[in-house]
């Protein structure tokens, strides 16, 4: 299994065994870092991805891992909200207290979820993220990245985050009819969400889930990605054939 990541200046691509990055210097000229992911090779690690649910809170794991410093801004971001909510708790009662936390807590959620697209649209990230599913899918229909191919293949990916986004929010919504707090229907909702994301690789299930697709395929069309200039691409095709390349000499 492949995955990417897109950065303001590059692109990753990775499997169970190793992470490629490459990005695009100040100088114009392109760098290539390599790690070998020792945690996910560890022999606990496979036996947890291989129990349903459970899978879903190793992957937030590693995400919160590899993007620490979003997830602190996150969190203090939401204690400067819960400061700022301070009177307003104290003045009412526990069950009205309780409700505002969690109508705030959704609200954040939401003011963050805006930014990440208005910083994803302002930088060059779009383009990046563009340029991984096109090379991506070039690979996958044609077995090569030749550049016309490359330009050919589209920008939208079953395989995209945004997939996992989606059906995160679709479990949040339906745990909302349950009387729980903002913090277990995260963790609820992400584990859901990725069994719902995992029934795509599988087939099953996909006629149900289709509709979340096509809005995935929406915001990754209009929001989540933009058309690649040739520097995008060739950073893309540069991490994407040094991943190849070692996959081969494994």
């Amino acid at each position: 299994m492949i995955g990417g990541e897109a950065y303001p200046n590059g692109v990753a691509f990775y499997t169970d065994e190793v992470w490629v990055k490459a990005t695009r210097g100040r100088d114009q000229n392109i760098r290539v870092e390599v790690r070998r992911k020792v945690l996910s090779q560890s022999r606990w690690r496979k036996r947890v991805a291989a129990i349903p649910f459970v899978r879903g809170l190793a992957l937030m794991g590693d995400l919160v891992m590899a993007h620490w410093r979003l997830y602190i801004a996150g969190c203090l971001g939401g204690g400067v909200l819960l400061f700022l909510m301070g009177d307003t708790l104290l003045q009412n009662g526990t069950s009205d207290s309780l409700h505002t936390i969690t109508w705030y807590g959704e609200l954040l959620m939401l003011a963050l979820f805006l930014a990440a697209v208005v910083v994803i649209r302002l930088t060059g990230i779009s383009r990046y993220h563009g340029a991984e599913h096109q090379v991506v899918a070039a690979y996958l229909t044609h077995g090569d990245i030749e550049r016309d191919k490359v330009l050919a293949a589209s920008r939208v990916s079953s395989r995209c985050g945004s997939n996992l986004a989606v059906f995160q929010i679709l479990s949040y919504g339906l745990l909302t009819c349950f009387p729980l707090s903002v913090w277990l229907k995260i963790l609820l909702s992400y584990m859901i969400g990725y069994e719902l994301f995992l029934c795509d690789e599988r087939g099953r299930w996909r006629w149900v889930l289709s509709p979340f697709y096509r809005i995935s395929g929406w915001l990754q069309g209009r929001l989540l990605t933009s058309k690649p200039t040739d520097n995008e691409l060739e950073v893309a095709e540069s991490a994407f054939l040094t991943l190849h390349r070692l996959r081969k000499e494994r």
